[in-house]
Formats: structure tokens, C-alpha cells, sequence
């Protein structure tokens, strides 16, 4: 008898698995389309981003001969400090 039951359990386990496998909206082949789908549109949109971002160009900087902090060439002003050169 429990050999039976354990077999009709196996038996309809089987059946609704190969059946979300097969078809159906909720099936297996189903939900890989609709994640190939969400990461073609994220890579998509990661692209889209990646290409209108501002490119960065690097900076020369000068060493503040009074406080020896690095400041760049470009936004040179006064510190602030008694005999800053800016």
C-alpha cells in the first residue's frame, strides 16, 4: 500500500512539473523569456546611461606653497590663509 502511494505521488509530481515545463503562462520556459527580456532591457538601459555620462578629465594640481594642500591649476583662489599666493 505505501508502495502504491509513494508511486502516485511521484507519478503526479511528475505530471505537474513536465507541465510547467511545456506551457502555460506561469511555466518554466515562460519565466526564463520574461528574465532574457528584463536583462536585455536593463543592458539596454545601462548602455543608454553609460554613453550620456559626462566624461571626467583629470586635473593637473599645484602643491599651495603655505599650506602645502594640492589644489587644481584651474580653481586656484585664496584660501583664505595669511600669505596665500592666490
Amino acid at each position: 500500500m505505501l508502495n502504491a502511494l509513494s508511486a502516485l505521488l511521484v507519478v503526479l509530481f511528475g505530471v505537474f512539473f513536465f507541465r510547467s515545463l511545456i506551457g502555460g503562462k506561469g511555466s518554466y520556459k515562460a519565466k526564463m523569456e520574461e528574465a532574457k527580456r528584463k536583462a536585455a532591457e536593463y543592458k539596454e538601459k545601462a548602455r543608454a546611461e553609460h554613453q550620456t555620462r559626462e566624461k571626467v578629465t583629470a586635473e593637473d594640481m599645484r602643491q599651495c606653497a603655505v599650506c602645502e594642500a594640492y589644489v587644481p591649476m584651474s580653481a586656484t583662489s585664496n584660501c583664505g590663509r595669511q600669505g596665500c599666493p592666490w
